[in-house]
């Protein structure tokens, strides 16, 4: 694991950019597993709502884009791009960018649409996204993956898209039940180092809530010393329930 220097002391800041349209299946509680599991450490959470328009907080450390439907990534995808060199100098400098579904599309060259238009993306990873060929299946379903860093992965994929990794981007896990990156070749996901920052995506919705070594390990890059409490999974959900945050 890459440590990151972290200036903010005692607080991590989290950025959701496009909530009202990037949050499918409830990506949004993504950041809620990671501001429980902070505050549980007695680490400061600021979470920023970035919508269109909008300046990303330069001290964002954890930046979410989640999924969103076909028209969802055809409204943001201007504000998006103009974002590219913003968002490259903050993943540059040590930020972790989680990617989920279209958020994962997004981070290659291009997503192509149900309907054939082509989406351009970030650019940040050399993989493109195309639609289904017409007898091919949508994939949904519960899925599970075997990651070399992670172990076991679970999570809910439902997508049409197919999601194609050159040799040189190693996935983060291979897929032992459902469809994965593209149902073909069994990979899932992506996690790789860009200078000093993170990407991580994945087709995966409910990810952290249900993966919650990936939670620990996102947050111990800012924090290395950090020691979470052995929490039963009632007291866990309790603790969920009557956590309160400012977004």
């Amino acid at each position: 694991m890459k440590i990151v220097q972290n200036s903010n002391q005692n607080t991590i800041y989290i950025t959701h950019l496009y909530p009202q349209h990037m949050s499918l299946y409830g990506d949004r509680g993504n950041i809620t597993v990671l501001a429980y599991k902070a505050k549980l450490a007695g680490i400061e959470v600021v979470v920023q709502n970035c919508s269109i328009g909008e300046k990303i907080d330069p001290k964002a450390q954890i930046i979410l884009l989640g999924g969103g439907q076909d028209n969802d990534q055809e409204i943001i995808k201007s504000d998006l791009l103009k974002r590219k060199n913003e968002l490259s100098d903050l993943i540059g400098n040590g930020s972790t960018f989680l990617g989920i579904c279209g958020g994962f599309q997004l981070l290659g060259k291009s997503y192509q649409t149900a309907d054939g238009k082509e989406i351009e993306g970030l650019n940040f990873l050399n993989m493109q996204t195309i639609n289904a060929k017409p007898h091919e299946k949508r994939i949904i379903g519960n899925a599970i993956a075997e990651s070399p860093l992670f172990g076991k992965l679970i999570g809910y994929e439902n997508h049409g898209g197919r999601t194609f990794l050159p040799p040189e981007l190693k996935p983060l896990g291979k897929i032992v039940q459902g469809g994965g990156n593209n149902g073909q070749d069994k990979t899932e996901g992506i996690l790789t180092e860009l200078d000093k920052g993170l990407i991580l995506g994945t087709y995966f919705h409910g990810f952290l809530a249900k993966n919650p070594q990936v939670a620990n390990y996102l947050l111990k890059r800012f924090f290395p010393s950090l020691k979470m409490p052995a929490l039963s999974l009632l007291e866990s959900m309790n603790q969920i329930n009557n956590l309160q945050l400012n977004y």
